[in-house]
């Protein structure tokens, strides 16, 4: 199961300080019809195993020092080993479009669903885009 997913509508807004979930509504590739574009915008594990999964998002002109934040929530919750969940987090340098990336392998089970949030402190709402090349994936790791 291996798909590369990332937004194909324009702009989706995440508001200042609070975790947003992300609306990947298009498909590179979905080997095994396990993502939902259009509803829930979440990868359901058809088969247990080890999976990569990971995210990047980029989000336009966040303020020098603020804070972006890009979480892997597993069956609607946070995972990992704090209240944020499975993260990754950088700080903004120079008030341009700031990236943000989390990958993990993780035991998975059938029917399993994950999903991305990011939330930012820019102090005002904030946009994220199609061409920045922000994406959502999962890959069953075969042999492990």
């Amino acid at each position: 199961c291996a798909y590369r997913d990332y937004d194909d509508g324009g702009y989706q807004t995440i508001a200042n300080n609070t975790f947003t979930k992300c609306a990947f509504n298009a498909e590179y590739w979905d080997t095994a019809s396990e993502f939902d574009p259009s509803t829930n915008y979440r990868w359901t594990a058809g088969t247990a195993g080890k999976y990569v999964i990971g995210a990047n998002i980029i989000i336009d002109n966040v303020l020098d020092q603020a804070v972006v934040i890009t979480s892997i929530y597993k069956n609607g919750s946070a995972v990992g080993t704090n209240s944020n969940g499975l993260q990754g987090i950088t700080n903004s340098s120079n008030g341009n479009p700031d990236g943000c990336q989390v990958v993990a392998v993780m035991n998975v089970s059938a029917t399993d669903y994950f999903e991305v949030f990011v939330k930012h402190t820019h102090g005002s709402d904030r946009s994220w885009r199609t061409e920045y090349g922000n994406v959502f994936y999962a890959y069953k790791l075969i042999g492990v």
